[in-house]
């Protein structure tokens, strides 16, 4: 992947401002977070020039533009930090896992090489989670947003607190690796 200073300050900014948060304001955390992520994309794709930049150009969407800078930087020729990158193990077991799987079912009908989910009493067939499942885990994580900023979704119920919080967990690792945040 040829270079993109991802370590802007606003990343770190943004960063910062979500670490001095309280854990108890997950939400707020998450808003922090996710504007640092927002920006790397949006850096990202104005770099490969994504975005609409005159008329009669195309641009491509969010999901799209996500979808590409995870696989640029998980890939063989990615970002060094993303090498072994397994966001997973940071949230197993946990509602926005669950999500990932179920979609990745959908996309694929019942695998030649799967297991039975237990949890879900063997109604979804999963394979092993890998890096090419990376940009769904964080296409999930825009939805959670996007959920959030149009009302759909409510922080009244346990699920989607955990939904919100395991984001947090994989956002806060993501900017870690890319922008140096330690």
């Amino acid at each position: 992947m040829e270079y993109i200073d991802f370590s802007h300050e606003f990343v770190k900014e943004w960063y910062e401002r979500a670490e001095e948060v309280d854990e108890t304001k997950f939400l707020t955390k998450f808003f922090c977070y996710y504007i640092a992520f927002n920006h790397i994309f949006y850096t990202y794709a104005f770099e490969k020039g994504l975005l609409k930049t005159e008329r009669g150009g195309t641009r491509k969407g969010e999901r799209d533009m996500i979808k590409g800078l995870l696989e640029d930087l998980t890939g063989e020729s990615g970002h060094e930090s993303f090498k072994g990158y397994d966001p997973y193990s940071l949230i197993k077991h946990s509602e926005l896992l669950k999500h990932v799987e179920s979609e990745r079912v959908k996309k694929k009908k019942r695998p030649n090489n799967h297991t039975k989910d237990k949890r879900t009493k063997g109604s979804i067939y999963q394979q092993r989670l890998n890096e090419k499942d990376i940009p769904q885990l964080f296409n999930e994580i825009y939805n959670i947003r996007c959920n959030l900023f149009h009302g759909s979704k409510s922080m009244k119920n346990s699920r989607n607190e955990g939904l919100v919080k395991d984001s947090n967990t994989a956002l806060r690792d993501f900017l870690q690796r890319l922008a140096g945040l330690y």
